[in-house]
């Protein structure tokens, strides 16, 4: 069955660009066409197109994704984007809530409670109370769990049969952490006979954010209650592995720094990319048993009391 890729925050558009740019690079090596339709399809045009959505609480990372793809993996219409993040804060990415300037103090307003458009000198309170009530413009953005679950649905009428699922995210930021905690408890619900699988990447312990800590403890507990598998990652291990020489020689093109200096965003990015091929298509072309790797198949080996 086809897996759909979710690339969740920063974190996990910019792996997910890797990974793709990866598996690109071996469906074209690939002999049989149908080798990479688990993972990739062909588009109208006869170009590879990822099965995957970007989504994003603001559009700086992910039109950087689509403004370095140049051989037309991601389309626009895949994207869905916020304006102004989620604050580091797992509980603003889950509940959606929106961080505004209001006499100078923050102050929070949940999305479920659009303001009012009134002509009046006081607020008439939530926007359902009244059938004529308008919800203010600057709250649109904020629908876009609504409209990333109908781009689920699409993707998912468009597999051959009941999808897979991957998140690709982090487990420190607003984004990742919440609203990839959100996202896979949707998955879990409308999908319950899908395999779920994680690439989760776990903060240093140094400290990346002030909530690191608690927005990883908040993810981890829908990890486990919603994933079928997790794949973890830790950002301390990655860096020190980028630092080894050796490394490089997994990586296509080396390490960004050169042999034995690397370890920035770059090589961290393209080291998880090199594993996540190695789980999803773990022969390459050349190997007589090459082909694409199937997330139900190792999720029944390495859970199988689960399954």
């Amino acid at each position: 069955m086809p897996t759909i890729t979710l690339q969740v925050g920063q974190c996990g558009n910019q792996v997910g660009q890797a990974l793709f740019e990866r598996l690109a690079a071996q469906s074209a090596a690939a002999a049989d066409r149908a080798a990479d339709m688990e993972l990739l399809r062909w588009g109208p045009d006869g170009r590879r197109r990822a099965r995957c959505l970007l989504v994003d609480t603001e559009p700086k990372v992910v039109n950087a994704v689509l403004a370095a793809d140049t051989e037309g993996l991601f389309s626009r219409k895949q994207c869905y984007m916020g304006q102004s993040g989620r604050g580091n804060n797992w509980a603003f990415g889950y509940n959606q809530l929106d961080v505004i300037s209001s006499q100078g103090s923050a102050a929070t307003r949940p999305v479920s409670q659009p303001t009012r458009i009134t002509s009046g000198p006081t607020s008439l309170g939530p926007a359902w109370v009244s059938s004529t009530a308008t919800e203010d413009p600057s709250q649109q953005e904020f629908r876009i769990l609504d409209q990333l679950y109908d781009g689920i649905r699409r993707e998912a009428e468009e597999a051959d049969g009941c999808p897979n699922f991957l998140l690709i995210h982090s487990l420190a930021g607003g984004s990742g952490s919440g609203m990839g905690s959100r996202v896979l408890e949707h998955l879990r619900a409308q999908f319950p006979l899908s395999h779920i699988v994680a690439a989760s990447i776990a903060p240093r312990a140094a400290g990346d954010t002030p909530m690191q800590s608690l927005n990883s403890v908040m993810a981890l507990s829908f990890l486990q209650a919603y994933a079928d598998m997790v794949l973890l990652f830790s950002n301390q291990d990655l860096m020190d592995a980028c630092q080894r020489a050796s490394v490089a020689s997994l990586l296509p093109d080396g390490l960004a720094g050169g042999g034995g200096s690397g370890g920035g965003l770059s090589d961290i990015n393209r080291l998880v990319a090199h594993n996540l091929t190695g789980f999803l298509w773990p022969l390459s072309a050349a190997d007589a048993l090459g082909g694409v790797g199937r997330i139900r198949d190792a999720v029944r080996c390495g859970c199988g009391r689960h399954w």
